[in-house]
């Protein structure tokens, strides 16, 4: 039954006086019939301060939904059969559902916990794992099964990913991608189960680097380590071979098992080394360093100041030498790239050739071909800080010498 009581109010005037307001205030109470007892509802609800002519529906029931709220507001909270969403559905809003927890700006997920549709071991979607999604990060893409998502922009599509930063990419079986434009890749990328040399993640880091193979690791600043288990850093590298480091700056290591740092080296070939400044390996296990140097031929070294070998097993140091002799050891002494020459050689056969004076405090000649070693000719410096002359002596342990002066 409805019941109305007279309440009086004090209301303030614009004299500053008061006067005595009667508004008739409607009850309704439930009373017991054959069915129980029925509740009152003026007990259970406080609405005296409704202000019931201006604002009016507070509660809303809506084809077996209830919204609550009031009337002149978008933030509302909604219960429905799937969800509960508190806040205006078309800006920020906080929902709970059967998949877990969501913080939205609009359509924008800025964070998710909880489980839903999530790429799985067979990389297609359909069930329902949990993964998690922290910022402003669009829902077009289907995010891998626990997968980890956190900053702007960022993708986390494989499963067990990591992205975090801006506009990052995971895409692969435990890749992790993090900082500003990344993208890490895996060639079997979904599978929790991949064949052997793929079982490990990419990971990129840094400002634009990207990690495309099973274990690469890119970091640094436009990095690419696109060769399987390769690892690229420094600024503007890349490691393309299969296990090649690159390091430093320009640098490019692009067979497998090679190794380039300092900067604008390039290591070619398989198990060579570049390092310094604009040198080249590019023999089979070969190593430049230095400046400008080249090492061409298999298992050869050219270091120093442009140096350069294309034969096998030589080594080249000194500066602009001439590449024209084989041997085991060359060193150049030219005065510029375009006037090479070598100021000392030595020919696989044991020959030795120098371009000057050879000053030695003894030494010995001998006849090679006699089968005692026969001596030709002993010669001996008196004292190394005596400039007088030598003694020459038939045979080294002959007592009898004679001696050579300066002026001779």
């Amino acid at each position: 039954k409805k019941t109305i009581i007279d309440t009086t109010y004090k209301s303030g005037k614009s004299d500053g006086t008061t006067e005595d307001l009667i508004i008739p205030i409607v009850g309704t109470e439930f009373i017991q019939n054959v069915s129980g007892w029925e509740m009152k509802w003026d007990k259970l609800f406080e609405t005296d301060n409704a202000k019931l002519d201006t604002y009016t529906k507070y509660v809303t029931f809506n084809d077996g939904n209830i919204t609550i709220g009031r009337s002149d507001s978008d933030n509302k909270m909604e219960l429905t059969k799937e969800s509960c969403v508190v806040g205006d559905d078309n800006n920020r809003n906080f929902r709970i559902n059967t998949n877990g927890a969501e913080f939205r700006n609009g359509t924008t997920v800025l964070a998710h916990l909880g489980y839903n549709q999530a790429l799985g071991t067979d990389g297609k979607s359909g069930n329902k794992y949990p993964f998690y999604s922290f910022g402003n990060n669009s829902q077009s893409h289907i995010p891998g099964a626990y997968s980890f998502e956190n900053g702007d922009g960022v993708v986390a599509k494989g499963w067990a990913s990591h992205a975090e930063g801006y506009m990052t990419t995971a895409e692969g079986f435990s890749a992790h991608a993090e900082g500003n434009t990344t993208t890490a890749l895996c060639n079997l990328a979904r599978s929790p189960f991949p064949e052997a040399e793929n079982i490990v993640g990419t990971h990129a880091e840094g400002n634009h680097t990207t990690a495309s193979k099973g274990g690469a690791h890119a970091e640094g600043s436009y990095t690419t380590a696109s060769g399987e288990a390769s690892h690229a850093e420094g600024g503007g590298t890349t490691a393309s071979g299969d296990r090649s480091h690159a390091e430093g700056y320009n640098t490019e290591a692009s067979s497998i098992y090679s190794h380039a740092e300092g900067g604008d080296t390039e290591a070619s070939a398989q198990s060579s080394h570049a390092e310094g400044s604009n040198t080249v390996a590019s023999g089979l296990a070969s190593h430049a360093e230095g400046y400008y140097c080249e090492a061409k031929g298999d298992k050869s070294h050219a270091s120093g100041h442009y140096t350069k070998t294309s034969f096998a097993a030589q080594t080249v140091i000194g500066r602009n030498n001439s590449d024209i002799t084989d041997g085991p050891l060359m060193i150049g002494g030219g005065d510029s790239p375009d006037k090479r020459k070598n100021v000392f050689q030595f020919s696989w056969n044991g020959n030795m050739k120098a371009e000057g004076v050879i000053t030695a405090y003894g030494f010995r000649l001998f006849d090679s071909t006699a089968a005692s070693g026969t001596d030709l000719i002993y010669v001996e410096k008196s004292d190394p800080f005596d400039n007088n002359g030598c003694y020459i002596r038939r045979k080294a342990s002959s007592s009898k010498r004679y001696k050579i002066h300066s002026s001779f």
